[in-house]
Formats: structure tokens, C-alpha cells, sequence
């Protein structure tokens, strides 16, 4: 999903690219112009923002929807910054300085991150927020000191302390919003399956998270920093990167803006605290994200040993044990009908144009296959070249056709060219308290009759 149609060069009435990269940067103006407008309002007379979404929220927005963004991109983002800032009135230079800072940290960030492939599969792992926040940290400095050499110029707080709350402001910036942005899922439909899957996980998290604002009311001091943790870490375990990112966004920004702006008047009197609060917030932040990318990996890791427990290292079919054990399931719960399936003359095939060919006439196979199969269907690789398909209806008739269907679906069109590739088939249907291994036994006796009878067809196996 980008917003970046592509081509970045001069265009002209006649380009049919044209009319698409307006479209994109009108979009990218628009979010600039937003960003920036929450962040001057929050401003509220100071030297700077105190909540400043922009940075960070740009750094993410062009990795994930321009992935062709370059210098006009930038200047897009930096003129969205001017024309909030001329709006509200901010002195020319005032404005200049600031917004300096402002892009120049989303240059190097953007520049920093755009070549490592970052997207929705691109933070499972352990280690992956580290790297990213080591990655930003020399966009952070750049912008820090900038930032803070421009507020001491216009006359504003120390140099030293700027440049501290400036960095510490844009780490818990960069800390929620980046990963959020970065682990946004790709489609509506994704985000709904996701928000279904891990809907017990996101419940309690919700209750949880809404009691925070309400404890704040009646409690005080530093234990107030620690009051989302139980819900963060709740969602982490559920390994869902995005809505973990999303919650600890919500609560980071929360306490960024609420609590922090208590602790501002102690700026001259005590910046320390001020300090171990913002970095309080960053670590809580950068801890329940970096969980739930590590429970991601772990997750993804699983689903891939259970992958390969289950399915043939061949065809990526079933393999025999997990398909028995999933149609004696059906079997049990609804009945249904066994089809084996074997290659005819595959061992000729093999002796005269080698096994490597041998195997892709069993991968296609399976792939032909698969787009014949009824809905609730099972396909498994049995040993060799035989295949079991296990059918949900046990109505004779449906049973037929199915079956005719997937045996002459298989000779055409053909799946190797210039060689005809058939398969013969035993069906049995399940009847009575029959187990899977005795439908096996009869199907197997049915196919060895069609292959009696000139392969190339099915037979039925005579109901016991």
C-alpha cells in the first residue's frame, strides 16, 4: 500500500503520472500541515512544542507510502511545517530555526532507515526496535543540537538544557510513534482479522488502560509511570506488534502530555526530574514493544517448526501423519469419503527424464490439485507419489463428480509440456464405525483396480 505512485521528475500536462504524484504530495502536504498544527498548538508560547508528532510521524508515513520519496518530498514536509507556523504568526526566524531542526531529523532518520526494508514483517525480532532506535539516534542528536542551538538564539532556556529536553522529547517521539507507523497493517481486512484473533488479549488491555486515567486522579509521585505496565505488557504477550505499538502510543502520549506538562514548572528548579521522567517513558515504551516483537518471533517460529512438522518438504502438502490425524477429526465429527490418488507410470518417468523432473511433476501436481479441491477438502502426500484427498460430503453422487473431477482435471490441461501426466483413483466412503487406516486399506484396493482396468480413472471401493 503506497501513496507514492512512483515517478519523482518533472511532469507535464500529457505525463499519465502526473495527475497521481499531485495527488500524493497534496496528501503528504496535508499530514504535514496536521502534524505540524498539533504540535504548535501544544507549543502554547514556548520555546518549543512540548508534544512534537511530526518528526516522527513523517520519518514513518514516508517509509511505508513513498517508497520513491526523495529531496521534493522533504520540501513538501518543511513547507507544511512554514505555513502552520505563518498562520498562527510565529516570527519568520523563530520559524526558520525550528522547522530547520524539524527536517533536518527527518532527513537523516528517513535517509537512516529507507534501505532496510521496513514494513509490517519487518520488526519481528528481539532485537528489532533496539536497532531502530540506534538507527534514529543520529537524527535525534542532529535535530537536538540544532534544535537546541536555535532556542538558546531566540533567547530561550540554556543551551545544555534545550538540547536535553529537545533529544528526550524526540527519543519518546520517535519510541511509539515509529514502530506504530512501521507496523501498520497493510489492508482494513488485516487489521479486523488481527483485532478477532487476539480480541481476548485486547479486552482486558482496553479495561486496564482506560483505568489509568482515572487512578491519576487520586494518585501521585513516580509510581504514576508504572500504572499502564500491567495492560502493556498483557498485549505484548499477544505478539500483535501493531496494537501493543498502538496502547503504548496512547499511554506513552498520555503521560508525555499530562504529566510531564506538571513537571515543567520545575524546569529551572529541578530539570533532573523532568529528565528521568521522559527517559522513564521512553524505557516503558521501548519494554512493551520490544516484548511483543519478541513474542512475534517466538510465534512465527513455532508456526514454522509446526510447518514443518506437519506438511511434506516436497509438495508443502499434509504429510501422512498430520493428514490421518486431521480426516480422522472430520471423520469423527462428519463423516465424508477417502480418494487415493497415484501417478501412473511414474517410475518411467523418472528412469527416462530423471528425478529432478520427477519432482516438479509431484509439485505441480499438488498445485493442480489444490485448485480443484472442494472448500473443507484435505490433501496429503501418503509416501512416493500416491496422495490422499479427504473429502467433507459422503453424498454418493457429489462424491462422483468430485472425484471424476479431480482425476481428469489432472490430464488437462497438461502439467509438464510435451508429456501427459494422468493419475488413478480409489474412493471410499465412510460408513458406520470404520476407522481411517481400514478406509485406507479398502481405497488402496480400489485404486489397484483401476489401474488394472488402464489407469487413468477411479473406481469404488464396494462398501463393507
Amino acid at each position: 500500500m503506497t501513496l507514492d505512485p512512483g515517478a519523482t521528475g518533472p511532469s507535464s500536462q500529457t505525463d499519465p503520472g502526473a495527475g497521481p504524484l499531485l495527488a500524493s504530495l497534496a496528501c503528504l502536504l496535508l499530514v504535514s500541515v496536521l502534524l505540524t498544527w498539533l504540535g504548535v498548538v501544544a507549543r502554547s508560547g514556548a520555546s518549543f512544542s512540548l508534544l512534537w508528532p511530526a518528526n516522527a510521524a513523517l520519518v514513518g508515513i514516508l517509509l511505508r507510502f513513498y517508497p520513491r520519496a526523495g529531496l521534493l518530498h522533504l520540501l513538501i514536509a518543511l513547507l507544511g511545517f512554514l505555513l502552520v507556523d505563518a498562520c498562527y504568526g510565529t516570527p519568520w526566524r523563530k520559524s526558520l530555526l525550528l522547522n530547520g531542526a524539524n527536517i533536518l531529523t527527518v532527513a537523516i532518520a528517513w535517509l537512516s532507515l529507507r534501505r532496510q526494508g521496513l514494513g509490517p514483517e519487518g520488526l519481528i525480532s528481539a532485537t528489532a526496535i533496539p536497532k531502530l532506535m540506534l538507527r534514529c539516534q543520529p537524527a535525534l542528536l542532529a535535530g537536538a543540537l540544532c534544535g537546541g542551538a536555535a532556542v538558546v538564539w531566540l533567547g530561550g532556556a540554556s543551551g545544555l538544557k534545550s538540547t536535553i529536553m529537545w533529544y528526550l522529547a524526540e527519543l519518546i517521539n520517535f519510541s511509539v510513534l515509529l514502530p506504530s507507523l512501521l507496523t501498520l497493517p497493510d489492508s482494513w481486512r488485516q487489521c479486523r482479522q488481527s483485532l478477532w484473533r487476539d480480541r481476548h488479549y485486547l479486552g482486558p488491555a482496553l479495561v486496564l488502560l482506560l483505568l489509568v486515567p482515572l487512578l491519576h486522579q487520586y494518585l501521585s509521585g513516580p509510581g504514576l509511570l508504572v500504572l499502564p505496565v500491567p495492560a502493556l505488557i498483557w498485549l505484548a504477550l499477544s505478539g500483535n506488534r501493531f496494537f501493543t505499538c498502538l496502547a503504548t502510543s496512547t499511554a506513552s502520549l498520555y503521560m508525555f502530555t499530562v504529566l510531564d506538562d506538571q513537571l515543567l514548572h520545575q524546569w529551572s528548579k529541578d530539570a533532573a526530574t523532568v529528565y528521568s521522567f521522559r527517559a522513564g517513558i521512553t524505557i516503558l515504551a521501548l519494554s512493551a514493544i520490544t516484548t511483543a516483537c519478541a513474542v512475534a518471533e517466538r510465534d512465527q517460529l513455532f508456526a514454522r517448526l509446526q510447518q514443518v512438522a506437519s506438511h511434506d518438504y516436497l509438495t508443502g502438502v499434509l504429510n501422512r501423519g498430520a493428514f490421518c490425524e486431521q480426516a480422522e477429526q472430520r471423520m469423527a465429527r462428519h463423516g465424508g469419503a477417502l480418494l487415493l490418488i497415484d501417478v501412473d507410470h511414474f517410475k518411467k518417468i523418472n528412469d527416462e527424464f530423471g528425478h529432478p523432473t520427477g519432482d516438479t511433476v509431484l509439485i505441480r501436481l499438488c498445485r493442480r490439485l489444490e485448485t480443484l479441491l472442494p472448500p473443507r477438502a484435505l490433501l496429503g502426500r501418503m509416501g512416493g507419489e500416491e496422495f490422499a484427498v479427504w473429502l467433507p460430503t459422503g453424498e454418493p453422487q457429489a462424491l462422483q463428480a468430485q472425484a471424476e473431477r479431480l482425476i481428469q482435471g489432472v490430464a488437462e490441461p497438461h502439467l509438464m509440456e510435451g508429456m501427459r501426466i494422468t493419475v488413478s483413483g480409489g474412493l471410499r466412503r465412510a460408513q458406520g464405525a470404520q476407522t481411517l487406516s481400514e478406509l485406507l486399506a479398502d481405497a488402496d484396493l480400489a485404486l489397484y483396480r483401476a489401474k488394472q482396468e488402464g489407469r487413468h480413472r477411479w473406481c469404488w471401493a464396494p462398501l463393507a
